[in-house]
């Protein structure tokens, strides 16, 4: 007789497969069982995660004991819906029956005995408490959580929880989340050590870890990025794509005050190198170049200062941003400028303290809304139809004229308090709602008396109107870069797609959220939700990983004495 008996894993609210990729990649073992009472979601892990048994039910619903048949459950995963809890929620009503789906936690270890439990939530799920009337009572924030945690105690588990950002466990998103750990078996739990850390902190500087990834690894810098000033009908025309507009004032605000501060005055320099694979590498400039290939294949974005100057006086110098800046002049216009590539936020449309950064740090937390717009460099031919070109491939034949322009870019958020961020940093929080993320490409172009100034008496007047600038109608703001002049000719915004959206959870990029295993096209939206109410695979990877060498194989002598812990 086998006296042996292989726990089984278990993943409640399992949703897209956000937490059960992360358990595969820590255990090289399949989920055993996923519960979940949305279609769309048991629809998209059933296509990744074919060999689990899959329960379309409410959790309440789902008995222990008949699912698990007697086997032990070696790791039990919980996520209960979380909206109810985030801040995101902001001012709109709280449901205390989603509020209290957690307490399933408390039936599966009262029925069946577990080894692991690990809860993921937003880190306000510390403040479960009584509602009244849709409100929590702050008075009693918290409460029910002590008592939630102490009757898990009571049945014999011993508890730890910790906040855990995402982007220190190799996700290029900031989404920060709360972690509880039950343990029944008298094993230590252990907590994973970061592997990544900020840029700029001692730890990334001396070696010990490896930087935070940018959201510019994630994104596809081969998308088309409409102008903000093309109609419907241009843009179907020109990229075979449907598009709101026109914009609103709000979008407008987010997409020229991200220009400003990540174009016009950001001040660090990066390389962006593409490969032949497709993939682009962010780094600084003291950084080695790559293998230099007969094919041109690195791009350099160097953020200038540069005095201001108009119409045809172009008699000005420039200097690069690690030099000291030229004298500031009082009237005539005078100023500095700097130039650089970005990314912005773009929902929750305020006015003040609007987000944007650069591209050398992970990317804000993501949700299941699509927040983020992408400002990118590429090249663009001047003369003919203007199209973009690959800056994998050779330069086209030069000429006595100029052909090529240069895009900056950076990503827009569409909510929160910000503009959004530069590339170089990770993507924020991904939420369940779409269109939250855009990309923004800022095309600039040489500058020389008389050319078509393109979009520039537009831009000017977005400047005006949202900056703070007071340019006049025959002024033209410009640009130093490289030796030459360039004023800003067009500003491009597209939404970050939902494969970007996936990479920066950090889920593989075979995940097929395109399709069902059925090969039925898994509409937009769903692909959008699944994502933003997902767990990031790798730190989910990391927790489980720290964890799981020390559940054992249990003998059915170990299982007894467990049940008969609990019974006393």
């Amino acid at each position: 007789m086998n006296n042996m008996l292989e726990p089984i894993i278990v993943d409640n609210f399992a949703g897209g497969g956000g937490a059960s990729t992360g358990i595969e990649l820590a255990t090289g073992r399949i989920v055993n069982i996923a519960i979940n009472h949305d279609a769309a979601a048991i629809l998209m892990h059933r296509t990744n995660h074919p060999h689990t048994k899959h329960l379309q039910a409410s959790v309440w619903d789902v008995d222990p004991v008949e699912v698990c048949r007697g086997r032990p459950v070696g790791l039990a995963w919980f996520s209960p819906d979380c909206k109810h809890f985030s801040k995101a929620k902001g001012a709109a009503l709280v449901d205390h029956k989603i509020r209290g789906l957690a307490w399933i936690v408390l039936r599966w270890a009262a029925k069946v005995r577990h080894a692991l439990i690990i809860l993921e939530n937003v880190e306000e799920f510390q403040t479960w408490g009584p509602v009244r009337k849709g409100k929590p009572v702050k008075k009693l924030a918290g409460t029910t959580f002590r008592r939630w945690k102490q009757q898990l105690s009571d049945l014999g588990y011993e508890i730890e929880h910790r906040e855990l950002v995402a982007a220190d466990y190799g996700a290029p998103t900031t989404r920060k989340r709360f972690v509880l750990i039950a343990r029944c078996d008298g094993k230590p739990i252990v907590w994973p050590e970061p592997t990544h850390a900020p840029r700029e902190s001692e730890a990334v500087k001396s070696g010990r870890l490896k930087p935070w990834r940018s959201a510019a690894e994630i994104i596809d810098w081969t998308l088309p990025c409409p102008s903000i000033f093309d109609s419907k009908a241009e843009i179907m025309e020109k990229y075979g794509l449907k598009a709101v507009r026109p914009l609103a004032d709000n979008t407008l605000r987010r997409a020229i005050r991200g220009v400003d501060k990540f174009t016009i005055k950001s001040g660090k320099p990066f390389i962006v190198e593409c490969n032949h694979s497709g993939g682009g590498h962010i780094a600084d400039l003291e950084s080695p170049l790559g293998t230099i290939t007969r094919k041109c294949t690195t791009g350099i974005a160097k953020p200038l200062i540069s005095p201001v100057t108009f119409a045809n006086t172009c008699n000005s110098v420039g200097a690069p941003a690690d030099q000291p800046i030229y004298t500031v002049r009082t009237g005539g216009g005078g100023g500095q400028i700097l130039s650089a590539a970005q990314l912005i936020q773009y929902h929750t449309e305020q006015t003040e303290g609007v987000r944007a950064a650069g591209l050398d740090a992970p990317i804000n937390t993501v949700d299941a809304s699509n927040r983020y717009g992408f400002v990118t460099a590429q090249l663009t031919e001047f003369y003919g139809n203007g199209n973009p070109l690959d800056v994998r491939e050779p330069m086209h034949t030069a000429t006595s004229h100029d052909r090529e322009a240069l895009t900056l870019a950076h990503v827009c958020k569409y909510k929160g308090t910000n503009l959004g961020h530069a590339a170089t940093e990770p993507l924020e929080t991904v939420t369940a709602q779409a269109n939250s993320y855009a990309a923004v490409h800022t095309l600039v172009v040489r500058y020389a008396p008389g050319i078509d100034l393109q979009h520039w008496p537009e831009i000017r007047a977005l400047l005006n109107r949202y900056c703070g600038y007071t340019l006049a109608d025959d002024e033209v703001l410009v640009i130093f870069i490289g030796g030459h002049w360039y004023y800003i000719a067009d500003i491009g915004l597209r939404m970050l797609s939902p494969r970007e959206l996936y990479r920066a959870m950090g889920f593989p990029e075979d995940y097929r959220i395109e399709t069902d295993y059925l090969g039925n096209p898994y509409h937009k939206g769903e692909q959008v939700a699944r994502c933003g109410n997902a767990v990031c695979p790798p730190m989910a990877a990391a927790v489980v990983r720290a964890n799981w060498q020390e559940v054992a194989v249990w003998d059915i002598a170990t299982l007894a004495e467990l049940e008969r812990r609990v019974a006393v």
